[in-house]
């Protein structure tokens, strides 16, 4: 079984993207929240698409803008 970010969304969003532009697909749950935020702090970007709660996702928009 094939699971998680399916070969059409990743070529369509890829689709999307500029020159100087970049996409990070992450897989997997939220157990150490903590340093996924320190990690992804020295990147500016958003969520575009989750099915993590609105909060995880609003903590994570929130990391991505502190650059």
């Amino acid at each position: 079984m094939d699971e998680g970010i399916s070969d059409e969304l990743m070529e369509k969003m890829a689709q999307s993207l500029l020159v100087g532009q970049a996409i990070l697909f992450q897989t997997g749950g939220s157990d150490n929240l903590d340093l996924v935020l320190e990690k992804l702090s020295s990147f500016e970007g958003e969520v575009i698409k989750s099915d993590l709660p609105d909060e995880v996702v609003e903590k994570i928009n929130e990391a991505l803008k502190r650059l």
